[in-house]
């Protein structure tokens, strides 16, 4: 009987528990992290756009227009356009979680004003000059989530129409 009231003890307790937050995109998790502002830029404008992680990291300052709706973004060259005819992608504001709102934060942030979008973050929280790789964007998505070996970045394709 011990076992069983230890058992029905843990649960009881597991039941009032404070659930342990995620790793938060919110408006209020730009917290001054910089990998938290390009992660929730990253997130937000590949699902917004349904990017794939070659075109997000492809891009650059000169392919991103804001306008009075979102963003145009251009997107120079991707699977799908092996001739690299390009095609114009437009991004609205969104009222929860905004990718314009985003993006805007996270090239105020890293200070570039030309070259590419998204950079890779040295671990004294330095910004390099170089391009984010896909390898690096890959360890953007795992840590999407605190602990989690999930992928959350290829999933802003899923349900959208390749």
């Amino acid at each position: 009987m011990p076992d069983l009231r230890a058992f029905c003890r843990a649960i009881f307790e597991g039941l009032f528990r404070t659930p342990v937050a995620a790793w938060p995109i919110g408006p209020g998790a730009v917290n001054g992290r910089l990998a938290t502002i390009r992660h929730r830029a990253l997130l937000l404008i590949g699902f917004a756009g349904a990017f794939r992680r070659c075109e997000l990291v492809a891009l650059n300052i000169e392919d991103i227009e804001e306008t009075a709706e979102g963003l145009r973004i251009t997107i120079r060259r991707s699977k799908t356009d092996q001739e690299g005819h390009g095609q114009v992608v437009a991004i609205p504001r969104g009222q929860i979680a905004c990718p314009v709102a985003a993006v805007r934060a996270w090239l105020e942030t890293a200070g570039t004003t030309e070259g590419p979008v998204f950079h890779p973050i040295a671990k004294g929280g330095r910004i390099q000059a170089a391009r984010l790789t896909l390898a690096a964007s890959l360890t953007s998505r795992r840590r999407a989530a605190p602990g989690s070996t999930r992928s959350y970045l290829p999933v802003t394709r899923c349900g959208q129409a390749s």
